[in-house]
Formats: structure tokens, sequence, C-alpha cells
């Protein structure tokens, strides 16, 4: 993979890129990672910024110069820029890719500055209503003007959002945009499956058309049109409000982002979201021109109203961008961990580990606070005991190699404090005004009392002290009955499960290979796809136990799949002798040929594949 140096010149075409330095760390590159590349910023000889998006291995598709030259045309559709890019490509660039091969397909396109949806999210701001409001517009205005022009970005997730807006700056754009629906394109031969927390619940695949982005841009704007309240924020999943198997359930994170939505922006609003919620298809889904139509010119409350009500000063998430970058997400992160929102501070690191590049002496200290998060989350989740041990301060792992120090440790409080009496005095199970440790456990969500689940003999217990036999009798006879249910258990099963041997699926197909599998009583598991010259593409290399290996009955066996190779253009061999257009033909040079009268030149054939000859009417095989 590409691993530039901070002040590596790149010389594309007539024009010179260099690396720049990431803010917080000038002797690293300014890179972000996402699902399919890694973006850098580059500025030209003019000062201008760019983004240098280098595609993994895998992704790295001749198709991009196509796609890219269709959606040249969208670039001046509103949060669309990124549409204006190019591709560099081994006809027009070769000598950079000489140099640096991992360059090849890679695109440069104008770099924007803000922090994504998904950074909003973990960071649990709370936005103002109108903030929110103006955000929800923009991306109508992006999403309609796609839909009326046919057009789907194909992707929507908190992370192909970035808001300038939120940094000070105006508008938002979407971005990863190589899997953009846009009538007449040649279909992507990889496709996303939808991102965790945005996808259709019901879909079980990907869809690639006009109508892709209505469910997801449902919960993107469900989301946005919320993030005025506290208590939403509060239980916010991570990089998306919800988890993916809450999507379309009657949950109680719906039910109240719903109520929300009703109370701010109206009734009508919050039925259009509730319809997407449970819609079963995309074309169930509301078109955005109707999200547009019910969204309201302002909200009912502000929180700007309310403050002069109050005599209070409103406050704005709309900060510099250096509350944005990583010093300022670290900078976050340090005051989550203080308010004792540990989940919070996890999920906060987790997403700086997996999208920055960063040293690695940096990302093991990362990793050490992420465990002492850990740690404290399972400490709060075991049950309360009656007496607890001063907290002591935990030891702090300054992060010195970002510039930035930074110490997450537990502050050491006095005797007097309130919250050390609530946590060093017993804890009665029938305490009405028990507080309630809101980074586990929802608000909305109603907490057994432990009185209700409490004989009262039990409660009572530790004053009859003379008791003894009432104490064997509750530990014992459970204890029994356990050891006699599991004792049961094991009989019946006879000590083994049966076991089933793996076949040799090596030349199936995907279907064949689940025929076989689901006739001995197994299923497929993972499916993972391999670039090979020997295989046929979509059949399967091997498997994983191997065949022969023993698999649990209903177990699963995972597949190695062969992808289809790197396409190229083959050559125009219609003029030529039979020997010459086999000569010319270097991919299917040595290779057996089979018959396909549209072989002129004028299509696309896997690279080292079969090729075929036509010359004129007559069909060479």
């Amino acid at each position: 993979m590409f691993q530039p140096k901070v002040g590596l010149q790149l010389h594309i075409g007539e024009e010179t890129y260099t690396v720049q330095p990431h803010p917080s760390a000038p002797k690293i590159p300014y890179g972000q990672e996402g699902k399919q590349a890694v973006v850098f910023k580059v500025k030209d000889s003019s000062g201008t910024d760019f983004a240098l998006k280098v595609f993994k291995p895998r992704f790295r598709q001749p198709y991009l110069v196509s796609v890219t030259e269709r959606m040249e045309r969208y670039a001046d559709l509103p949060g669309m820029k990124v549409c204006r890019r190019r591709i560099i490509n081994p006809v027009e660039h070769k000598e950079i890719l000489r140099e640096h091969p991992d360059l090849s397909y890679a695109a440069i396109m104008p770099w924007i500055d803000g922090p994504t949806w998904s950074e909003f999210l973990l960071s649990r701001r709370t936005l103002k209503e109108g903030d929110c409001l103006q955000i929800a517009k923009d991306l109508l205005k992006i999403l309609l003007s796609l839909e009326e022009k046919g057009v789907s970005h194909g992707d929507l997730s908190g992370v192909n959002v970035i808001l300038p807006y939120l940094a000070g700056g105006e508008g938002i754009f979407l971005v990863d945009v190589e899997q953009m629906y846009i009538p007449g394109a040649e279909r992507p031969e990889m496709l996303p499956g939808g991102s965790p927390g945005y996808a259709l619940p019901t879909s079980g695949h990907s869809y690639w058309g006009p109508l892709a982005d209505r469910y997801s841009g449902s919960i993107l704007l469900g989301e946005i049109l919320a993030a005025c309240d506290k208590e939403v924020l509060k239980v916010s999943w991570g990089e998306s409000y919800f988890q993916p198997e809450e999507l379309g359930t009657d949950s109680p994170k719906f039910r109240l982002m719903e109520s929300v939505i009703a109370r701010v922006y109206g009734d009508k609003l919050a039925a259009v979201f509730r319809r997407n919620w449970f819609a079963k298809d995309l074309e169930s889904c509301s078109t955005f021109a109707e999200w547009y139509i019910y969204l309201p010119e302002k909200v009912k409350v502000d929180s700007d109203e309310k403050a002069l009500e109050t005599g209070k000063k409103a406050t704005s998430a709309r900060l510099p961008r250096q509350e944005w970058d990583l010093d300022g997400l670290l900078g976050r992160a340090h005051e989550l961990f203080a308010n004792g929102d540990f989940r919070g501070t996890v999920e906060l690191y987790q997403y700086i580990l997996n999208v920055y590049s960063l040293p690695d002496d940096f990302r093991d200290h990362l990793k050490r606070e992420i465990d002492i998060c850990k740690e404290k989350i399972s400490k709060l989740e075991m049950p309360r005991q009656a007496e607890r041990e001063p907290q002591f301060a935990e030891p702090t792992y300054p992060a010195t190699a970002m510039g930035y120090e930074m110490r997450l440790e537990a502050p050491v409080v006095e005797k007097e404090d309130a919250q050390t009496q609530i946590e060093t005095k017993p804890v009665s199970p029938l305490a009405e005004d028990e507080p309630k440790d809101l980074t586990t456990t929802p608000d909305f969500v109603e907490e057994s009392s432990s009185s209700a689940l409490t004989p009262d003999f039990l409660i009572d217990f530790p004053r009859k002290r003379h008791d003894f036999g009432r104490l064997a009798v509750l530990i014992g006879v459970p204890l029994v009955l356990v050891v006699a249910v599991i004792s049961i258990i094991l009989l019946t099963r006879g000590g083994s499960a049966v076991k089933i041997k793996v076949p040799d699926l090596k030349g199936m197909s995907l279907e064949e290979a689940e025929n076989e599998l689901d006739a001995l009583g197994l299923r497929i598991g993972e499916t993972t796809y391999q670039e090979t010259g020997e295989a046929v593409p979509g059949t399967v290399i091997s498997t994983f136990p191997s065949p022969g290996g023993e698999v649990d009955e209903g177990g699963a066996v995972n597949l190695s799949i062969a992808a289809a190779p790197q396409r190229q253009a083959s050559t125009d061999t219609t003029e030529s002798t039979d020997t010459g257009g086999r000569v010319t033909c270097p991919t299917c040079f040595g290779r057996g040929y089979i018959t396909c009268p549209k072989c002129h030149g004028q299509v696309y054939l896997p690279g080292g594949g079969i090729c075929d000859l036509c010359h004129g009417k007559r069909e060479i095989v």
C-alpha cells in the first residue's frame, strides 16, 4: 500500500503535488482511512489543497476512468464537488505509475475541511434546533437534486457526509462517490453492502439503482433532526445512532427519536420518518421531495429563544476547525472520560484508530486507554456491593507522540464530596433516589427494582444470625438442582456432537457448493474472493476446513472464491490473419479459444483470460 513521507512530490501530468503533514504530527502525512481507500492531503504548486485518494488493491478498477467522466456532469450540484476529479491511469500517467504503482487508478479531487457526521455523533455534542434544521435542509437539497436526475449516491452513511458548517464554514458535502448510480453507467464489479446502522434491514443484498438512497437517507435525516436532544445523543451506538439489528424495530431509541422530531418539527414530518422506518423495501420509502415539503421553515422552539427567556446565552456546535481535528477529538474523549462516559470514550478512541494514520507508539497508548475504560465499564456493570473500596487515581500514559499531552485519570475526590458519599455508603435495595448510571443504561429503559426481586425474609436474614440452617437450604438446594440439570443434558447428548467430513468443493460454483453442503447438513460460512489466473471466476478455490476435515452437524464451511481478474481492452483483430491475430492478442496467446461473435476490439475481456479471434464473418475457434 502507498505509504508516502511528508514532503514527497508527485509529478502527475503537468502539475506537482506535495504530501502534507498532519497538523498534530509534522512528521507523519495527513491521511484518513476508509473502507475502500486512504485519503491523503496534498497541495499543488499554487498552494491549493487537494485530496489524493489511493484505493486498496481490490478496488483499483479500470471502470473508475469511465465513471469519472460520467460523474463530472454532476460536480456543480449542491454538495457534489468531489465529482470533479482526475484519475491516475496507465495511458496518461505511465511515468508516475512506474515509480509508484500503488497509485494506479487513484483519484485527485478537491479537499473538504470539516468533521464527518460520524465524528459529530461520537463527540456526543448537542446541536441547536436551528442548526439541525439547516443541516437537514442542506442534505435534502443534495439528495433531492440527485433524485430529480435519476442518480443516487449508493452508500449514504455518517462517514460519507462532511460538514464544513460545523467547523465555521458553509454547507455539507457527500464523499466516497465511486459507487454512484448514474443512468447508462456500467455496474461496478464490487458494490458496498450498505453501511451498518443505515442499510435497509430486509434487503439482504446490495442495491444499485435510483432509489438506493431513500432508506439510508431517512435514517441520516432522522439522526440530524434529533441531534438537538441530549437524551438522543446519550444513547447513540457509535458511528451511527442505531445498531444494525435495531433498524425497522419498534425500539425505545426509535420512539425517542420519533418523539423529538414530532415535538420540534411537527407531526407530519415525524409521520414521514415513521413510514420510512418500517418500510419493507425501497419502493415503499418516501421521496426526498416529500421530506422537503414537510420540513418546516423554522423550528417550533429553538434553544436561542429558550435562552432569551431564561437570560442565558445559547451554545452552538459551530466550533473552530481545531475542535474537530485529531487534537479536538482527543480532547473530547478526555471530556467524556471525565464525565464518566466510558463507552463514549472507547467508541471515539476506536474511531480514531480506524481512521487516522498514527505512529505505532501512539496507537499502543490509545489501546491502553481503551483497556482502562473497558475495565471501568465492567466494574460499573457488576452488581453494587454494600461497601465499596475508596477509589484511587489510575496510572496515566501521557500522549506525547502527537504533541498533545492527554491524561485519562479517575479524579481523586474528597471524603465529603457528594459523589464519594454515594459511592462509599451502603446502598439500600429499597432506596428510590439511587442515582442511575446514564453511561450504561438509557434513562428511558426501566430498570428493575432490586427489592421487587428479593423476598422479605432475605432482606431480614442478616439480622437472624442464629438461622444458619436456612442459609444452607437457600444455597444448597439451587446448587444441587443446577448440577442435576447439567448432568442430564450431558447424558442425553452422549458427550459429543455428530461430526461431518467436509467434501471437496473445488471448481464448483457457489450455488453448487451450497447445495452440496446443504445435503450433508452443513452451511456456507464466510466467503472471500481472490484473484487467480487459473480458476474460473465465481468457482471455489479452497475451503476451511480443507476437504476431509470434520465440522459439527449444522456447522459452517468458509469458502475462498475465484474473483474475476483485472479487465483490459482486447486487440481489434478483424483485419488480421489467423496467425497474426493470435500473436497481436497477447492476453490469449497459448490459451484455448471459444466462439465469440462480438470480439472486435470493442469489448473488455479479463486480462490473462480467454479471448476469441473473429476474422470478418468467419469465427476462429
